[in-house]
């Protein structure tokens, strides 16, 4: 026959229930008094119960952060698409309207017998437009996606990232790096996308006057610095730039880390493992 259920395995049982119901900060503790085994149960189960809290707490934070990056994704977009938008109607929606207004007048002239070097003057004037608005069209098509990437790898998209900024900012930009084999393509436009993000924050919020780029690569990874002599890492601004680029870096197993004492500048380190190759 078996013996009845002393009351501390009663009080155990219970608690298991509570925290199966969702109480997670239930605990039963340890007494020395009790036998040994109960007091080995106690102890294992509080020591359950406070790794599944713990866990929670970290669900509930990825959750947020989670939540946070959708949100920040979203806003990018629609900043993207506005300013893209603004380009498009500003500068070469008015290129294309002055140029119909240019081909009327070059209609008109015709039609009235105008002497042709007149009518030859107003298209050389057409042409240099054109050639403006294809430039237009150009840049606005390498900040989308620079087809340097593309052609010629991380290195030298990061070096004509490093001048666009200082052209863009005046912020003096340098770049340096030991990269002499391509990168994984891959790999290759999350480090880009971060560089961007992190120079996005310089220009923003570093009051910066020099911003420097080193990207190297070992046998396993390869990594980005990017550094600024900015007034470091402000604790109340929200970090969500920093959010996406750990998620970028996150997503080949890698890590991104930010040091940025107050007055001193801040450096951000993106480290990505690179694939692993077959001997």
């Amino acid at each position: 026959m078996s013996q009845a259920l002393t009351p501390e395995i009663h009080e155990l049982i219970e608690a298991m229930r509570r925290v199966g119901s969702g109480e997670r900060s239930v605990r039963v503790g340890s007494d020395a008094a009790l036998p040994r085994h109960t007091d080995a149960l106690a102890r294992a189960f509080d020591d359950m119960a406070a790794s599944l809290e713990a866990q929670h707490r970290q669900t509930a934070r990825l959750a947020t952060d989670l939540r946070a990056l959708t949100a920040r994704v979203e806003s990018l977009q629609e900043e993207e698409r506005s300013a893209i938008a603004i380009e498009i109607h500003d500068q070469i929606g008015q290129s294309l309207t002055a140029l119909k207004l240019d081909l009327a007048w070059v209609d008109r002239r015709l039609a009235a017998g105008a002497p042709v070097e007149t009518v030859r003057e107003r298209i050389r004037e057409m042409m240099s437009l054109v050639d403006a608005t294809a430039d237009r069209v150009h840049n606005l098509a390498m900040e989308l996606r620079p087809d340097v990437l593309d052609r010629l790898g991380l290195p030298a998209a990061l070096e004509w990232q490093a001048r666009q900024f200082q052209q863009r900012t005046g912020i003096t930009t340098t770049f340096e790096t030991n990269v002499t084999a391509p990168v994984e393509p891959h790999r290759s436009t999350a480090m880009f996308r971060i560089a961007q993000e992190a120079l996005t924050n310089v220009a923003r919020h570093a009051e910066a006057a020099h911003a420097h780029m080193c990207l190297t690569v070992t046998d396993t990874d390869v990594t980005l610095e990017i550094t600024d002599d900015g007034r470091g890492l402000d604790c109340e601004r929200p970090r969500l730039g920093l959010l996406g680029m750990r998620e970028r870096a996150l997503a080949f197993g890698g890590e991104v880390t930010v040091v940025g004492p107050p007055g001193r500048g801040t450096r951000v380190t993106a480290r990505l493992p690179l694939p692993v190759t077959s001997a």
